[in-house]
């Protein structure tokens, strides 16, 4: 048997519903571009449509189902006649526990799933490659368009780039961590690209990994993830004073949404980027039901922390870095937290 294809996905922007009506109903189709199915059977009539037309239709359904996400298969840009389309992603997440509803069309397909950002993490493992927004730019949660034509799930021919990127975020923290793992004459880089791409346990893993891209290349990333409500430190004995301080304030965050690294390529900087990957760890956020988003950031580290300052984080506590070879002068880590504004359900 021939291995499952890889795939290219895109995320649909709307929540959509699933609907049940008897089999004699009549409805007026809305109007709009969006994806929408119409099934007739001897037994009933089925409907998917996003959740905000529901109200517009002239007949109530007799059952709903709500809180789908739509995926499609963009069959454009893939060969004609590839076997097993619909088989290499229903598989994965069935195996997964994740229920799917599938739709076929003439063209392509679309999965329905009610986890997505689970479902993600699992195709994104099973080597398929999703994006959000492929054929508009991408909107802020207040609406801007951002600078970033796209913003998409990180692959794996990503990772060499994610881990340049999250030693800058890190201020060389993290490469100074990967040479101690690194065999002799290994790159620290290297070492961290294979931690993002194989080391599922890790939350720098690339399942945890937003790519904006702009004019088809990669322009930043973004690692962002729901700490647990408590996180646990080492003890003194096993861990390094340089790393002790930003432990403790990842302690501090506990049950927030955490921007591990929001970094952007040099020549990318300057042009709204950076913005707009943390409009993502909101967005992120808020769809796991998290009110709150927080990150670390250095007291030398001007530009980031007036950025961070201008898009609404606010300053929640601070430790004394600790230097270590090739790092930054003496400062502060500084631990800042921006409040969402949404009642938790």
């Amino acid at each position: 048997m021939s291995a499952p294809p890889s795939l290219p996905l895109r995320v649909l922007d709307a929540d959509y519903s699933i609907l049940r009506f008897d089999p004699a109903t009549t409805l007026r189709e809305p109007e709009g571009g969006r994806f929408l199915s119409i099934t007739r059977t001897d037994d009933e009539l089925s409907v998917i449509l996003p959740t905000v037309e529901v109200a517009t239709l002239s007949t109530p359904p007799s059952e709903r189902s709500d809180g789908w996400r739509c995926l499609k298969v963009e069959a454009a840009t893939m060969p004609e006649d590839v076997p097993g389309i619909i088989r290499a992603v229903v598989e994965p997440l069935a195996d997964a526990g994740i229920s799917v509803f599938a739709v076929a069309s003439f063209d392509t397909d679309h999965v329905l799933v009610q986890q997505l950002e689970r479902s993600i993490s699992v195709l994104v493992a099973a080597g398929h490659r999703i994006a959000r927004g492929v054929d508009s730019p991408v909107s802020a949660p207040d609406g801007r368009t951002s600078p970033a034509d796209r913003i998409r799930c990180a692959v794996a021919a990503d990772c060499p780039s994610l881990a340049l990127l999250a030693d800058a975020a890190t201020r060389r923290l993290l490469s100074w961590t990967w040479d101690a793992k690194a065999n002799e004459g290994q790159s620290s880089i290297e070492v961290g690209a294979e931690i993002i791409r194989e080391d599922t346990s890790s939350p720098n893993h690339m399942s945890q990994w937003r790519v904006a891209e702009r004019n088809g290349r990669l322009a930043g990333g973004l690692n962002s993830f729901l700490l647990p409500p408590a996180v646990a430190i080492e003890p003194t004995s096993t861990m390094s004073d340089v790393v002790r301080p930003p432990a403790e304030l990842k302690a501090v965050a506990a049950g927030t949404w955490y921007v591990s690294v929001a970094s952007v390529l040099p020549e990318f900087r300057g042009r709204g980027v950076g913005r707009a990957l943390l409009d993502e760890a909101e967005r992120l956020a808020h769809a796991a039901g998290i009110d709150r988003v927080t990150l670390l950031v250095g007291s030398f580290n001007d530009g980031a922390h007036r950025l961070y300052e201008r898009v609404g984080f606010a300053e929640w506590e601070r430790r004394t870095f600790v230097p270590f070879p090739g790092s930054d002068p003496q400062g502060d880590w500084i631990l800042m937290v921006k409040e969402l504004g949404f009642t938790k359900a």
